[in-house]
């Protein structure tokens, strides 16, 4: 069992484990920095644990469905193997690293600006591993999903309704959650976590389409076979409808809300996973730079997909503000329209010029820090053109 984490370990963590020591690192220096800021913030430990095992299971989810993972589970299902040892060593493996270099940094600004005793961190350690293995179970038992969803929705329920029983009745339950999940997942196997349903998208047949809709049919068949990548544009829209109501509660002074309507241009145009379709495909990467014009033939349309995504985010942004406070002008829908094609513009330079290479699993490609590059250029644009009209 300890070469397979060993071997699982070593592609998440890097071969000498480095990425380990930069993510224990990179904690540290954002937990010093928001201590010493002297910012402090009553946070009901309840929260904390609602965060911890959510955002967790949010984390393990989207790396058990990476695009990556079904290829490497595939070679290492070809070799003899212990099934119940093999799952223990990657559902291990994977919700180590999640929790180490994505948790532990929600942990660290958490930590830094509230006040917890040790039993609630001990408490949020478990509803972490929680999160991981009942996420784990979701995913290996796909055709009992439904009784899966329900336990989970359960242990939510619980976290709401025992939340002022104390730290130790949430200590017992996320204890005993934890001993049922992994009794659940000692009866899967290797297989149960290799999804084919990528590789089958492959075999369905030719696609009819001309030879300059050929990119959009390519863009279209590979977000609908990647169902984070919909999943994710499907909340960035349902976000771009919730801006306004939420903007809106922070100040009613109609001025200040004219500023933050420009923020808001920003923050509809954060969709990580269309903005990554290279960086996330390294056979794309390397096969558009050996194409007659650096790939121009691909980035074009391209370009234009991610203008047509950004431009209903900002249709559903405007119509919801309109409803909400009202005064959308002609002048913020050619800025939209403005915006929308910088968004476009710069994420295919992005990915042109500075291709994310360097990426242990999907999952980091999602939370890289140059994901934000974008959205700020155009909040700052928005913000300057804005303060002419």
């Amino acid at each position: 069992m300890m070469m397979l984490f060993n071997a699982f370990a070593k592609k998440l963590f890097g071969v000498k484990y480095e990425k380990l020591l930069k993510s224990v690192f990179i904690c540290f220096v954002v937990y010093e920095a928001a201590l010493s800021s002297g910012y402090k913030l009553a946070i009901n430990p309840f929260i904390l644990y609602l965060m911890s095992a959510v955002f967790t299971a949010g984390m393990m989810w989207q790396g058990l469905n990476a695009s990556d993972t079904s290829s490497y589970i595939r070679n290492m299902v070809m070799m003899p193997f212990d099934n119940k040892a093999f799952a223990a060593a990657y559902i291990g493996s994977l919700g180590i690293y999640n929790i180490i270099s994505k948790t532990l940094l929600l942990w660290a600004v958490v930590f830094a600006v509230g006040s917890f005793d040790v039993y609630s961190v001990i408490c949020a350690v478990l509803a972490a591993v929680c999160g991981v293995l009942i996420i784990s179970v979701i995913y290996t038992f796909k055709k009992i999903w439904f009784l899966s969803l329900i336990w989970a929705a359960v242990v939510i329920g619980c976290i709401f309704g025992l939340k002022d029983m104390g730290v130790f009745v949430m200590i017992g339950v996320f204890g005993l959650n934890i001993l049922l999940a992994a009794a659940a997942l000692a009866f899967t196997n290797g297989y149960a976590l290799y999804d084919q349903s990528c590789e089958n998208i492959a075999h369905k047949g030719t696609v009819k389409s001309h030879k300059h809709n050929l990119v959009w049919t390519y863009l279209l068949r590979y977000i609908t076979s990647h169902k984070n990548y919909m999943f994710n544009t499907l909340i960035i829209w349902a976000m771009a409808v919730i801006i306004p109501w939420f903007l809106t509660m922070i100040n009613e002074n109609p001025e200040f809300n004219r500023m933050l309507m420009y923020i808001g241009y920003g923050l509809v145009v954060v969709n990580t996973p269309l903005c990554i379709l290279v960086s996330c495909d390294p056979d794309l990467e390397r096969g558009l730079r050996c194409l007659p014009g650096n790939g121009k033939d691909f980035f074009i349309p391209y370009g234009a997909f991610l203008f047509v995504s950004n431009s209903l985010s900002y249709v559903f942004y405007l119509v919801s503000w309109n409803i909400r406070i009202g005064g959308v002008t002609v002048a913020h829908m050619i800025l939209a329209v403005i915006c929308a094609a910088l968004s476009a513009f710069l994420s295919i330079m992005m990915e042109k010029f500075f291709t994310l290479k360097k990426w242990k699993i999907e999952s980091d490609l999602w939370h890289h820090p140059r994901k934000y590059v974008v959205p700020i250029i155009v909040m700052l644009t928005a913000c300057l053109i804005g303060s002419f009209m």
